[in-house]
């Protein structure tokens, strides 16, 4: 049923199962008194103390409404203090409704919840649901509630709405493995998306990143093999290693202007990316960031990059060209193996900047047979 909890009022008896509830009126009221709460629940009686905080209008406050036990504010609105309908599969709270507030417990014992819906609730108590047991497909919940679909590998389509203005961040692993997940909208107050948070996601074809994010974690979207495209808001400051690594079916990419550094691995392995931008403000790009990016055909690098790390580029077998700027001043072990199509690296400094660039031992082993447009003359390899 969940944790009762009302003011100037006592219950009494066997609220399980088909018994009954039956109250204790308080008919004046009296702001010095505290009153008890007496529950018992299988023969197990508890007692809870509460200081009134404004009169009840006797006990009709209290009301069973469709085998739901709710207490009703003067204003008419809701707060539903627990159900005993344990069974149902689809559980729909909506603006109609006039719930305002749910209490502890409220569905903990509700295992078989398919299809979720809950708009317009602006408090929650602790445990309205059971974690371990919510196996709901289709969800819409209000971020408040985001962290009970924790573990929850059945999840198909999930909307968080945030009407009240919540702010938290997704957990680390908060729907890691959730292979059934295709569509998620996440909305502002998000703060940050943890690492491994939709790891190995494999259904997931697409996601709403709102601008409040400015963290995304190691690994985040990692193994998301049927993402295809995502727009990552400028406000994200920082990209963890290996966030979009073997995101094998995204075909582009726009990275954020905040971001500094574009960390190792985040890239590798996504085998369809045919573009990605990096803005200005970018000063290195980590070792094997872009690996193995099979349909990547030309990428140009801003004036503020001053690193290239070690196999960067390896294996980005169809990379024809790469504009590379004055400012480089390192590129690190094979940092273009393997870019067997590569003809064509515009350089724009001279020839002689290029000569004084730090280059690690085979950063150009197998390559195409390219040439180095500098801007005082060419280069051939």
């Amino acid at each position: 049923l969940g944790y009762v909890k009302l003011i100037n009022c006592s219950i009494t008896g066997d609220i399980l199962g088909n018994s009954h509830i039956s109250l204790i009126n308080r008919y004046e009221y009296e702001p010095t008194l505290s009153y008890n709460l007496n529950i018992t629940i299988d023969g197990n009686y508890s007692s809870q103390i509460h200081k009134p905080e404004y009169l009840l209008q006797k006990n009709q406050n209290v009301q069973i409404i469709d085998d739901s036990i709710y207490f009703i504010f003067p204003n008419e609105k809701k707060y539903l203090i627990g159900t005993f309908k344990t069974e149902i599969t689809d559980l729909q709270i909506i603006h109609e409704d006039n719930i305002v507030a749910i209490g502890s417990g409220a569905f903990y014992n509700c295992k078989n919840i398919e299809n979720l819906c809950i708009r317009g609730v602006g408090y929650t108590g602790n445990n309205i649901f059971n974690r371990e047991e919510l196996k709901a497909v289709n969800v819409e919940i209000p971020l408040i509630l985001i962290h009970y679909l924790y573990g929850n590998k059945d999840l198909k389509n999930v909307i968080i709405t945030n009407e009240c203005g919540y702010k938290t961040g997704i957990w680390n692993g908060e729907f890691a493995d959730c292979k059934s997940l295709t569509n998620i909208i996440l909305p502002e107050g998000v703060l940050s998306i943890g690492g491994s948070a939709f790891g190995d996601c494999s259904s997931l074809i697409s996601i709403s990143i709102p601008e409040s994010v400015t963290s995304i974690g190691e690994v985040a979207f990692s193994n998301c093999s049927s993402l295809t495209s995502i727009t990552i808001p400028n406000s994200v400051t920082s990209i963890g290693r290996m966030a979009f690594s073997n995101c094998s079916s995204l075909t582009s990419i726009t990275i954020p202007e905040g971001l500094t550094s574009i960390e190792e691995c985040v890239f590798e392995y996504c085998n369809k990316l045919k573009s990605i931008d990096i803005p200005e403000g970018v000063t290195s790009i980590g070792d094997s960031s872009i690996r193995d990016c099979s349909s990547l055909t030309s990428i140009t690098i801003p004036n503020s990059v001053t690193s290239i790390g070690r196999m960067a580029f390896s294996s980005c077998s169809s990379l024809t060209s790469i504009t590379i700027p004055e400012g480089l001043t390192s590129i690190e072990e094979y940092a273009f193996y393997v870019c067997g199509s590569l003809t064509s690296i515009i350089y724009q400094g001279t020839r002689s900047q290029w000569v004084d660039i730090t280059k690690g031992s085979g950063w150009n082993v197998y390559t195409g047979d390219y040439t180095i447009y500098c801007t005082d003359g060419t280069i051939n390899k």
